[in-house]
């Protein structure tokens, strides 16, 4: 993503030294053409994001549509879900939508930012797990963080416990994501997605 158009169109006519063969023998006019279409698809939201329409969908995001009673931005909302502030600079819009439209096809999609860069670590922290412990009673939450040695739990209403491997004896993580899809109006998506499209992150100061 960090990269334009002529970087990504480089690496196609030299290849690069972790495997991927060089296309020399490429016409300019398409590798040209290629590079353009890939930095397309990765570009972030927040360079396409629709001036319009942005403080409708701000009102949709913290009134009717609900989001705000999950999700935080800048600080207003819940935290049973993703922190959204820097959505836009993160996300393609191509991602925003299908979070919007199917939750459950994003889950472990992504890798944990402590996750190895040789490696793809599944980020299932926003997950809801049964978690049953020795005592035969069960806790239901987010797998905020999860270990072998331990797992952080986080219950719907915001608190946080953390259990050591010895304490429970079965985790069940749901398949279906806890968020549902994007049940609004054409405009009201559209004003939405505009919203969305504009979080950039929190400014310092």
């Amino acid at each position: 993503r960090s990269l334009d158009g002529q970087q990504i169109a480089g690496i196609i006519r030299e290849g690069t030294s972790r495997g991927m063969p060089a296309f020399s023998s490429l016409p300019a006019g398409d590798v040209a053409q290629l590079a353009e279409w890939i930095h397309s698809m990765n570009r972030s939201a927040l360079a396409n994001a629709p001036q319009q329409e942005v403080a409708a969908g701000e009102s949709f995001f913290f009134s009717e549509g609900g989001c705000s009673g999950c999700h935080m931005v800048h600080g207003r909302g819940a935290v049973n879900g993703p922190d959204l502030s820097n959505l836009a600079a993160r996300s393609t819009m191509a991602e925003i939508e299908k979070a919007l439209d199917d939750p459950t096809s994003q889950m472990g999609i992504h890798s944990l930012a402590v996750c190895p860069p040789w490696a793809f670590c599944p980020d299932f922290s926003w997950a809801v797990v049964d978690v049953t412990l020795n005592s035969g009673s069960v806790l239901r939450g987010f797998a905020r963080k999860r270990t072998e040695h331990e797992l952080q739990l986080q219950s719907f209403d915001g608190k946080l416990r953390l259990l050591d491997a010895g304490e429970y004896r079965l985790v069940h993580q749901e398949k279906q994501s806890y968020m549902p899809p994007l049940k609004a109006a054409p405009d009201q998506r559209r004003n939405l997605l505009a919203y969305l499209s504009s979080l950039g992150g929190i400014e310092a100061g």
